[in-house]
């Protein structure tokens, strides 16, 4: 589960921001263009590694052995973050025009926002049954995520208010919006490892990633960010965005 609230904004707050930027996306991309041309592209020529860092420079230890028994695998680390990324794949084929539409926007690496997906609901495999609702939480007699990315609607956690239909842009928009507030936490840290604590912050929230040296140590199967970051390699190198 992610979308935790930044430890720095209450809930109007973040509520507000949410609106703001939701109406900046929309008119965004309603908006008429053709774009740049070729030569005025080139005059700067930013990849989505040059504002976020790099993944594919990001350190991994990949998933768990709890992590990795989603699957059954006989093997945990890197090798088990890309199989069962390569496993979600064909389902996230369906997405992939939203998401590279959201990683434009925030300008981050669509191969990020795919490997949360990948993690938080295998593509939607594990939610597509409950209208996009997923972690039941037995005590609140409700679920505590929502959406491909799971965003926290838990009252006690990320306590957002889910936004557009599960399975759609509106919904990745919200995530992302989410992770790169918490990677922008983590200014103070080189980028690969900016991005990383981000990624794990969007699991627990930033108050709980304690330094980079045990950035998994509080995230679910203690593993979250490594996970993530390897399943975004594998998405990064095999799976076409194009």
């Amino acid at each position: 589960m992610g979308g935790f609230f930044s430890s720095t904004t209450n809930e109007s707050e973040s509520h507000d921001e949410s609106e703001s930027d939701y109406d900046k996306y929309e008119d965004i991309m309603e908006a008429e263009t053709t774009g740049a041309s070729w030569e005025t592209a080139q005059q700067d020529k930013l990849e989505y590694s040059d504002k976020y860092g790099d993944i594919m420079e990001a350190e991994t230890t990949g998933a768990s052995w709890e992590t990795a028994q989603q699957d059954k695998l006989e093997y945990s680390g890197p090798a088990a973050s890309e199989k069962m990324a390569e496993m979600d794949a064909g389902k996230m084929e369906k997405y992939k025009t939203k998401i590279l539409n959201v990683a434009d926007f925030f300008e981050i690496d669509p191969a990020v926002i795919a490997a949360i997906i990948s993690r938080e609901s295998r593509a939607g495999n594990t939610i597509k049954d409950q209208d996009g609702w997923g972690d039941w939480n037995p005590k609140r007699n409700a679920y505590n995520a929502f959406g491909l990315m799971q965003v926290d609607v838990n009252p006690k956690g990320g306590n957002h208010t889910a936004e557009g239909r599960w399975d759609s842009e509106i919904h990745i928009q919200q995530g992302t919006r989410i992770l790169v507030e918490f990677i922008d936490k983590f200014s103070s840290w080189p980028k690969e490892q900016q991005l990383k604590g981000g990624i794990a912050a969007y699991n627990v929230g930033d108050l709980k990633v304690e330094s980079y040296g045990n950035v998994d140590k509080l995230t679910t199967g203690g593993d979250y960010s490594n996970d993530v970051v390897a399943r975004a390699k594998w998405y990064k190198e095999n799976f076409s965005f194009e």
